[in-house]
C-alpha cells in the first residue's frame, strides 16, 4: 500500500483543482480542504481506525473512568485482573531492580505514566523484563526509579455489560463496591457498576480518531489507505465552495463516491470471517 504525506496530498489537489486560467486556490486552501475531507469520514468505521487500548485503570471507590481522547465510537469494555511490580525505568526497553518477578510472564500488558500505552512483556529475568509493542517492535520507558507498574495476565479477561444510563442510575442509591460487571457509557465517561473497591485495568476496544494532520511529512490512515476518498473530497470541497464551479464539482463527487465504494468493499473483506458459502439446490 503506497504511503501519501501531507504534502504529497496537497501537491495533487492542487494540481487537479488549478490550471494556468485558473489558479485560485491556495495551499492553505487546499490544507483545509484535505483537513476537513478527513473529519468528514472519521467518524466512518474502517479497519486501519479500530484500536484497543489497555492503559485505562480504575480507583477505588471512584464510581467513573474518562474515555481515551481519540475515542470516536466504544465498541467494548473488558476487565482484567492485575497485579503491580515496583523496578526502574533507566530509558530503554528494560525495567530493573524487580525484587520479585515470579507473577510475570511474557506476552502480559502493562501500565504505567511513562510507558507508551498498549506495552507488553517481552521477556523475564530474574529482576528485570524487557518491553514490546504489540507488533514485537522495542518499547522505551521513561527515565524514573521506584515506578510503580500495573501488569493484567489476561486470564481472567471478563466482558463487562453494557447498560442504559437510565439503568445505571437508578442504581446508584445501592451502597457497596466490588468488582465491575456492567457499564454505562454517558458524557464521555463510563460509569462503572457495582463501583469499583480496589484498581482494575480495563481493556477498550474503539474506533479511533486518528492524529490530525499538520505537518508536511504527517501521514495516517486516511491519506495511506483512503487518498482517492480524502483528495475527491478535499476537490469537491474547493470547487464547490471557492471557485464556484458546480460541474467539476459534480465531477469530483461522483469520484468521490466511487472511490469509497472501492474502500467500502476491502474494509468488508478485511473484517469478513470465513467466505460465502454456496447454496446447493
Amino acid at each position: 500500500m503506497p504511503s501519501y504525506t501531507f504534502v504529497q496530498l496537497q501537491t495533487r489537489v492542487s494540481a487537479e483543482v488549478n490550471d494556468v486560467a485558473n489558479q485560485n486556490v491556495s495551499s492553505a486552501q487546499c490544507k483545509a480542504a484535505i483537513v476537513s475531507a478527513v473529519e468528514h469520514y472519521e467518524r466512518e468505521r474502517k479497519w486501519f481506525n479500530e484500536t484497543i487500548t489497555r492503559s485505562v485503570v480504575t480507583v477505588a471507590d471512584a464510581p467513573a473512568v474518562a474515555v481515551p481522547t481519540d475515542m470516536v465510537f466504544l465498541d467494548k469494555v473488558q476487565i482484567v485482573s492485575t497485579g503491580t511490580v515496583t523496578g526502574d525505568g533507566g530509558g530503554t526497553s528494560t525495567i530493573t531492580n524487580i525484587a520479585d518477578t515470579s507473577a510475570l510472564q511474557a506476552g502480559m500488558f502493562v501500565t504505567h505514566a511513562l510507558i507508551p500505552g498498549s506495552t507488553m512483556i517481552r521477556s523475564v529475568a530474574a529482576t528485570s523484563f524487557t518491553m514490546m509493542d504489540v507488533l514485537g517492535a522495542s518499547v522505551t520507558a521513561s527515565t524514573s526509579t521506584g515506578l510503580t507498574i500495573r501488569y493484567s495476565s489476561g486470564t481472567t479477561t471478563r466482558n463487562l455489560t453494557p447498560i442504559p444510563y437510565e439503568e445505571y442510575a437508578g442504581r446508584e442509591w445501592q451502597s457497596g463496591g466490588g468488582e465491575p460487571s456492567d457499564y454505562a457509557y454517558y458524557q464521555d465517561r463510563i460509569w462503572l457498576w457495582p463501583k469499583p473497591n480496589a484498581i482494575y485495568s480495563l481493556r477498550l476496544s474503539y474506533v479511533q480518531r486518528l492524529t490530525t494532520l499538520s505537518a508536511d511529512g504527517d501521514n495516517n490512515g486516511w491519506t495511506n489507505y483512503a487518498e482517492p476518498v480524502i483528495r475527491n473530497r478535499a476537490k469537491w470541497d474547493l470547487l464547490n465552495n471557492y471557485l464556484y464551479i458546480p460541474t467539476l464539482a459534480k465531477e469530483a463527487k461522483m469520484q468521490e463516491l466511487d472511490a469509497l465504494m472501492v474502500l467500502d468493499n476491502e474494509h468488508v473483506q478485511r473484517n469478513t470471517t470465513g467466505k460465502i458459502k454456496p447454496r446447493y439446490l
